[in-house]
Order: structure tokens, then C-alpha cells, then sequence
């Protein structure tokens, strides 16, 4: 992924001076804000939001890649999160924003000359998950940021995923169906940018930071250990 973040980094993007030691950041999940929870359970069909953010960063740094992988315990996923360009809900259905009211943007200067790739799409065979799962990819650069807080938690992104046309069940030609099912959302990338043009992971915690969805139906344990296993860091 280094060659993608250098690759965009050159768009209007120039290198300075080196880092001292780092302090590098901790990247965690959570639904609804900057310090949600990490289940959200629900019937209702509506708009659902992950949000990724760090804290405890104090370098300066110019890019940053995000990703992060979901599947049901059968490590697949039905039509209500098909939100790939072919999928029950389209990827129209999903949004990636790098900015949010609730806390300051890593990128500090969002409305400078930035550069951001988004992808939805199930795992590539190189990445070495399941190809049944699904994969949220966001990489971001912008010109150099150089004042970090590390005790400010600062936003990656946000992932919003448009779920009014989901139903419990089968779905139909104009629904889209498995909304009751309990899923897995799992940060499995995440990396930045130093103004040096070296790419680095942030932190995250261990086990790596993962959601569910509808997690508070009951599910064996032989399940969730053979998920986890699937999940790697």
C-alpha cells in the first residue's frame, strides 16, 4: 500500500524536513460519534455510522490509509450490506467522509488541495481473507500537517451506511434482505504518511478494534472463535 499513499502524495504534495521520535497514534472503531459505542442493535431500517479515529498522535504527516473488513459468522454477506457496485444496495448506498462535526480531521486542512481514493469491494485474493468479505478502503493526502495534540482524538473517517431499503429475511426485488443478521466490522489496516514519505501503522489496540451490528443476538462461541480466527491482525 505504500506505493498507492506515495503515489497520491505527489498530487501538489511536497516533503519537508524529518520527524523526531514518534508518538504514533491509536486507531479504534466505534458507531454513531468519535467515542461511540461499539454494538449498534437494531429493527429499524435507517442510516448507520461507523466512525474511525486516532488518538495519542503527535507527528506530522501528510497521508493516511484505512480499511476495514466485514462478513456475517459465516463469513459472508447478505444483500442489506452489498454495498459493492453490483450489490442489493449499491454503492451509492455508502458514503466515506474524511470531515465531521463531532471532532477535528487528522487532515486538518480539509478544504486544501487533497487527494482521496475510496473503495468498496469484496477482499481481494492478495490481501489473504476470505473473498466473501466485504472491504471499506479510504486513503487520504493533503499537504503536510504539522501541529499535532496527541491528546486531541481526531477523525479518519466516517462510514455511513444507507440501510432504508433493508428488511429482516429473504429481501425482494426492491428490498434488500439479512438485516437481522449479527455482523462483524474489523479495522485490519490502517497506516500514515510521514512527511519523509514513509509509510507507518498507527497503533491499535490487541485484539485490533472490532464492531458488531445486531450483536446482541446470541451467538456460539465455536462461531465467534472460528470468525476471530478469519479476522487476522
Amino acid at each position: 500500500m505504500r506505493k498507492l499513499l506515495l503515489g497520491l502524495a505527489t498530487v501538489g504534495v511536497l516533503a519537508v524536513a524529518g520527524v523526531s521520535q514518534a508518538a504514533v497514534g491509536t486507531v479504534e472503531l466505534s458507531w454513531d460519534g468519535c467515542t461511540g459505542p461499539v454494538d449498534k442493535s437494531t429493527t429499524t431500517p435507517d442510516f448507520y455510522s461507523i466512525f474511525v479515529t486516532v488518538i495519542g498522535h503527535d507527528q506530522p504527516h501528510r497521508a493516511y490509509d484505512v480499511r476495514v473488513l466485514y462478513g456475517n459468522a459465516s463469513q459472508e454477506v447478505p444483500d442489506a450490506w452489498r454495498f459493492d457496485i453490483d450489490g442489493c444496495e449499491t454503492s451509492a448506498g455508502i458514503t466515506q467522509d474524511v470531515t465531521s462535526k463531532l471532532c477535528p480531521a487528522f487532515d486538518q486542512d480539509p478544504d486544501s488541495a487533497a487527494f482521496t481514493i475510496r473503495y468498496v469491494r469484496f477482499s481481494p485474493v492478495t490481501d489473504a481473507y476470505p473473498t466473501t468479505l466485504m472491504q471499506v478502503l479510504l486513503a487520504h493526502v493533503y499537504p503536510s500537517v504539522t501541529t499535532v495534540d496527541p491528546s486531541t482524538r481526531y477523525f479518519l473517517e466516517r462510514i455511513r451506511f444507507d440501510l432504508t431499503y433493508a428488511v429482516a429475511g429473504a429481501g425482494s426485488a426492491t428490498t434488500c434482505g439479512g438485516f437481522e443478521q449479527l455482523m462483524y466490522f474489523k479495522l485490519t489496516y490502517a497506516t500514515w504518511l510521514d512527511t519523509n514519505g514513509t509509510e507507518i501503522p498507527f497503533n491499535r489496540s490487541n485484539p485490533p478494534p472490532t464492531l458488531t451490528f445486531n450483536g446482541s443476538t446470541p451467538v456460539q462461541p465455536t462461531t465467534w472463535g472460528s470468525i476471530k480466527s478469519q479476522y487476522r491482525n
